[in-house]
Formats: C-alpha cells, structure tokens, sequence
C-alpha cells in the first residue's frame, strides 16, 4: 500500500515541480501571463505543498510547533496556488468577461479569508496531534476553482473537436485542453476524497483511503498534466495519427 501512495504522490510532486519551472522558464520567453501564474501555482501546490503536508502529517519525529507551521505553509501555499490557478483560468478561457474577473477576485479573497479564520480562531496542527478540520469555505473554494478551470477546459475542447473534425484545429493542441479538463477534475474528486476525511477526523495521507486515492488519481492527474503540456514524441505521434485517420477518430 505505502509503495501505491510513494509512486502516485512522487509523480504528482514530480510532475507539479518540474512542470511548475517549465512553465515558469517559458514564461521569460513569451512574456505571457497564464505561464507564469500557471507554473507558479503548480510549483506552490504540488511541487512545494503537498511534500510539506507529508513531512507535518508523517514528521512524529519534529516538534509539534514544527508540524503546525508546516500545515500553516501548505495551507499557505495552497491558497496562493488555486488562486493563481483560477487567474490562469480567467485569462486563458474568458479574458473579456467581467464575471470571470470578478469570480477570480471571489475565489483569491475567500481563500485569504479562510486562511486568516483559521490563524485567528483555529488551530494548523496536523490531524494527528488533535488539530481542526480545514474551514469548509476552504474546501468549497477549492473545489469550485478546480471544476471552474476543468469546465472551461473542457468547453473549449468540445468546440475544437468540432473543428478538428474539420481539419481546421490542431489535433494535439485540442487534445491539450481535453487532459488540462482530465487533470483538474480528478484534483478536483482528490482535493474532495481529501476534505471529506479530513472533516471526519481521518488522517488521510496515513489512511488506506488516502494512500489508495493518491496513488491512483495522484498518477492519473500527474499523467494528464504532463502530457498536456510537454507531450512525449510517441504520445504527440499517436494524437495526430488518430486524427488523421478519420472524422470518427477524432
């Protein structure tokens, strides 16, 4: 069981790392917004927070006010993350509209809130050592900023298959937006497997449904965001050859 969660939480660590600097690095280059707050945030959420939740929740050996500042900076980490995932979001699928705008400030405010409810009238210690649950305004934010970015993808893939089936869209540039849909959803069904055991007073990352669901959705999710934006050749090959096989195909 430990070998299942050690392969999905290191690909999803791995992943949001490297991917995260890629982006980043990219971004020097195009001088675009969505690379930089997109590599930024899977940098912070993946590549940073979830292995510093690990170290709070497994880390017995580290002091208590250790393990408590460490969820505080996963906390911390995450709510800067998600709020740049959804400025991503904003900016990639409806940069004209106001509501989109004004969600994203929604989403970045009700994060900041959360995060200070819980330093004021909370506790960030682990679940381990007696701590409270994550705020449920938390958890709702997060999960709306996730199914927002999964929808919006997902929407833009179903009018780029139309189009493939055309010939007039770049098949692994629709097929981008069909895995950045996949990634977000299955964080999206993690982050809630997550917040249900965490408001039942369940360890998760210790748990079996823990290990089991961040070893399975964990690789999936990590699989999804590496091939949407840094496709193997054999992947990129096989993408554009289902395309050009046929209308059905695609």
């Amino acid at each position: 069981m430990e070998i299942i969660a050690a392969v999905g939480g290191g690909a999803f660590v791995l992943t949001s790392f490297v991917t995260g600097l890629r982006l980043l690095w990219l971004s020097r280059t195009t001088r675009q917004l969505p690379e930089f707050v997109l590599g930024l945030g899977l940098f912070l959420m993946g590549g940073l927070g979830y292995p510093v939740m690990m170290v709070a929740e497994l880390g017995s050996f580290l002091p208590d006010v250790a393990r408590a500042g460490l969820v505080a900076l996963n906390q911390l980490f995450g709510m800067v993350g998600l709020a740049l995932v959804g400025t991503f979001t904003w900016r990639v699928f409806r940069p004209d509209d106001p509501r989109a705008r004004t969600a994203m400030y929604v989403f970045a405010v009700g994060f900041v809130g959360a995060f200070a409810w819980r330093a004021a009238f909370g506790s960030f210690a682990p679940i381990a050592l007696g701590g409270d649950q994550t705020p449920l305004a938390h958890t709702g934010l997060t999960l709306a900023t996730l199914g927002w970015s999964g929808a919006e993808s997902f929407r833009y893939y179903l009018q780029l298959r139309k189009r493939l089936r055309l010939g007039l869209a770049d098949p692994l540039l629709t097929d981008r937006f069909r895995l950045w849909a996949s990634s977000m959803f299955l964080a999206m069904l993690l982050s809630g497997i997550s917040s249900v055991c965490n408001h039942l007073g369940i360890a998760f990352n210790t748990s079996t449904i823990g290990v089991l669901t961040v070893g399975v959705l964990g690789s999936l999710c990590s699989f999804s965001v590496w091939f949407a934006f840094f496709p193997p050749r054999f992947y990129a090959s096989w993408v554009r050859g289902r395309a050009a096989s046929g209308p059905a195909a695609a």
